[in-house]
């Protein structure tokens, strides 16, 4: 019996699969292990039931077995993860700072992209601290800079070396998440040069990882890429045919995300069944037989999954392939919907940490979506009289973006409703890309020459894609949505999970209902304002940076918005989004830059691409830079007005009546952005605060000899409190009841200056600071000034 995927098989794999997840879930969140004595009375409860219902057939034996494997991924849980983590937290945050530490083992996988960093997990065969030995668990990220190419340094599976720092990141823990797992141990190198290969990838799948790299290494030689357009043309190939996406420039992977197509931009499950199809197809079928073809097929789907760097998607679309060919294989045909239940069964056990994997939730909601909503909704398009091949698309997508909304506005925060339309188009182009790449493989691999020749129709293609992702970009249908709570997500979840599974008709009709009821809430939601009659002025913990944001009861005001010196690193998606999404803050009546500093204006390019602004205010006399060209552009490509304020004018955006006291008519020989910075002072409710940039001694002087009314409740201390700014003079005309200080911790220039907050103490001024205190906030009510704390402060809970 060959034939499979029969609608009425059945599929006992998915409430396995969920039983599981229920169990690591429960293993991921809980603060303490479970007590084995309980463990163990669950575990024979279970066994008796089981077998109660073994000898005589009742629902016993199914629950029994479900109980067993939600146990089963809540030891899981705890062995391979939590307990883990929690113990090479406590061991790494020991260690003094500036430690050198030598860590030995195993690239598990490609290097990936961090910005301009590439990262790489190691899985742990030793760590010394001097003589010292700790029985680190591991995997450990290795983050490397320089411009020395981590690939030619080692690869996946190879054995390597590194010395260096071994520390925690500076990661805040989501205090809407149940799950409060520390991070991996970091382990940051300056240079790829200071990765020591110690041998090649050995074992079983050794030749697939040499076979990988040589093939990376050689593409790389044969085609340095001389231009922008060669090298995406060359960074696709290389990410479609084999996974390798470090070389994808920040515009591709910017078009990809903002076009709503961000799953076809590597090897994906999309790649791999395509492929898998393609050459289930191409096998002759008078020569090579059924189950010999499904044998191929098999095997062929295994190698490329190791081939093409073992990333999660890969593999879950190769097991899934693999369970349903293996099936056909041993002639017990299954259900869709048990290969799909299978595969998620088999990979919750040996890594129950992919729970907390976007990418793993994202793939089968999608492929839930698919059957449960795509198939109906296809049909339904075909009795309208849609060609067959049109109504299968547009169902499919439908299907799968009702599905994934739930992780998209949890985790990522931004609804690309784009990817409605845009996936019709973008997947059919990435999929020819793909074929091109494959026909052109023996030219690319074979000296420069050929290889260029063989890059003309594939940047061709790659220009292609590029740019009609860029016209569905331009339709703005993105939406920054505030972060919905873990449980309505959780709720949304299960809706659309009631919607699929083998329930009464009508129950999962309310289901779908409801869920869509939900999710129409979710996306629409307007952003939240503070409570009737108070105002808001809320640090965001942007690290080495300011980013202010102000609230009123109609509406918010953002001053400034962090950001970092690599101009790779995409801060705002990564960091200032997710901030703002948690605050509730998605809408605002207006943006300021108090000066193009990376630090300070990075962020705000990446929130003017997806949120609605009223106006961007900059200081009048800005000089362009490059920080400067990418606000202004993010905002003109959003029809953003672009105002420019000086000393003397004032805005009044939400009801919060920004004063503008600097910059003033002078020039400055030195610090020229720092001391040109926008100097706002904000009216809050009977109360003041004064925003002061990055303003330094000099602009100070002059704010105090123009007599700008400087006196106010709050300081925003200048400068991250750098000693070359907040002098005696300027803090006596101020005279603050509270400071505030945006600063990153550990930070490589000594900020805050102990003498800064010397003068601080001297003045009364009750100080507040993001490195320590994390994200923080004042609230005004009946002018009352009352500090707002967040739940994770850095350090622990307060």
């Amino acid at each position: 019996m060959r034939l499979s995927w029969g609608d009425g098989a059945p599929s006992p794999a998915v409430p396995a699969a969920l039983a599981a997840a229920s169990g690591v879930g429960l293993g991921l969140a809980m603060p303490v292990p479970p007590l084995a004595g309980g463990l163990l009375a669950l575990v024979l409860a279970s066994l008796a039931a089981a077998a109660a219902g073994a000898v005589r057939p009742s629902r016993l034996l199914g629950s029994g077995l479900l109980v067993l494997l939600g146990v089963a991924g809540l030891v899981q849980a705890r062995r391979l993860v939590t307990d883990p983590r929690h113990a090479d937290a406590a061991l790494v945050s020991a260690l003094p700072e500036g430690n050198v530490c030598e860590v030995t083992g195993r690239l598990q996988g490609p290097w990936r992209a961090s910005g301009s960093l590439r990262v790489a997990d190691l899985e742990v065969e030793s760590v010394r601290n001097g003589e010292r030995v700790l029985p680190v668990a591991g995997p450990v990220r290795l983050v490397v800079g320089g411009r020395t190419s981590a690939d030619e340094a080692a690869g996946a599976g190879e054995r390597v070396r590194a010395r260096g720092e071994l520390r925690l990141p500076d990661v805040s823990a989501d205090p809407r998440s149940p799950f409060r797992l520390p991070p991996r141990p970091r382990l940051a190198l300056k240079s790829a040069l200071q990765v020591e290969r110690l041998g090649p990838a050995t074992g079983l799948l050794g030749p697939v990882h040499r076979a990988h790299r040589a093939l990376l290494l050689q593409i790389r030689r044969n085609l340095p890429g001389d231009g922008d357009e060669d090298r995406t043309a060359r960074a696709l190939v290389l990410a479609l045919l084999i996974g390798e996406t470090a070389d994808l420039p920040p515009r591709a992977v910017t078009a990809f995300r903002d076009g709503g197509a961000a799953h076809v931009l590597a090897v994906s499950g999309l790649q791999v069944a395509f492929l898998a199809l393609l050459l289930h197809r191409l096998l002759p079928t008078r020569l090579v037989s059924l189950g010999s073809r499904d044998a191929i097929v098999l095997a062929a789907t295994a190698c490329y999954a190791v081939f093409a760097g073992g990333s999660p998607p890969v593999v879950r679309a190769a097991l899934t392939i693999g369970v349903y060919l293996g099936a056909r294989l041993l002639g017990r045909p299954v259900a869709a919907w048990q290969a799909v239940g299978a595969s998620a069964l088999v990979l919750l056990l040996l890594d129950p940490g992919v729970l907390l994997d976007a990418g793993f939730l994202l793939t089968y909601s999608a492929v839930a979506g698919l059957s449960a909503f795509g198939v109906p909704l296809s049909a339904a398009l075909r009795r309208t009289g849609l060609p067959a091949w049109a109504a299968g698309a547009a169902g499919a997508t439908a299907g799968a973006e009702l599905a994934v909304l739930p992780v998209q506005a949890y985790a990522f925060h931004v609804v690309p409703l784009v990817g409605l339309a845009s996936n019709l188009v973008v997947v059919p182009l990435s999929l020819l890309f793909l074929l091109a790449a494959l026909a052109l493989l023996p030219a690319l691999l074979l000296g420069p020459v050929p290889a260029s020749a063989a890059l003309v129709p594939l940047r061709l293609l790659s220009d292609g894609l590029l740019f009609t992702l860029d016209l569905f970009d331009r339709l703005g249908a993105l939406r920054f949505v505030p972060a919905p709570s873990w449980g309505l997500s959780v709720l949304l979840g299960l809706l659309l999970a009631g919607a699929v599974v083998p329930l009464p008709r009508r129950l999962r009709a309310a289901s779908l209902a409801a869920a869509l009821a939900l999710g129409l809430f979710v996306v629409a939601r307007p952003s939240t304002p503070a409570a009737p009659g108070t105002h808001e002025l809320l640090a965001l913990d942007v690290g080495q940076g300011d980013a202010w944001l102000l609230r009123s009861g109609t509406g918010a005001v953002l001053v400034d918005g962090g950001g970092s010196h690599d101009a790779e690193y995409e801060f705002g998606r990564l960091r200032l989004l997710p901030l703002l999404s948690r605050a509730g803050a998605v809408r605002f009546e207006a943006v300021a830059l108090t000066h193009p500093h990376p630090d300070h204006g990075r962020g705000l390019a990446g929130l003017l691409a997806v949120a609605p602004v009223g106006q961007l205010a900059i200081p009048r006399g800005a000089e362009r830079n490059e920080v400067l060209d990418e606000v202004l552009q993010a905002a003109a490509r959003r029809a953003v007005p672009i105002e420019r304020y000086g000393a003397g004018e004032s805005l009044a955006p939400s009801g919060i009546r920004l004063d503008v006291l600097h910059p003033g008519p002078g020039a400055y020989w030195r610090a020229r952005a720092n001391n040109g910075s926008l100097v706002l002072r904000a009216s809050l409710g009977g109360r003041t605060a004064l925003l002061t940039g990055d303003v330094e001694a000099a602009a100070e002087a002059d704010l105090a000899s123009r007599g700008a009314p400087l006196r106010a409740d709050v300081l925003k201390v200048a400068h991250h409190g750098s000693g070359t700014s907040t002098t005696p003079g300027f803090l006596s005309r101020v005279a603050p009841r509270v400071a505030l200080v945006g600063v990153g911790r550990r930070n490589r220039f000594g900020h805050p200056s102990p003498a800064v907050l010397s003068r601080l103490s001297e003045a009364g001024a009750k100080v507040l600071r993001t490195d320590r205190d994390g994200g923080f906030g004042l609230l005004v009510r009946q002018g009352r000034l009352l500090p707002l704390f967040s739940e994770d402060p850095p350090g622990g809970p307060r």
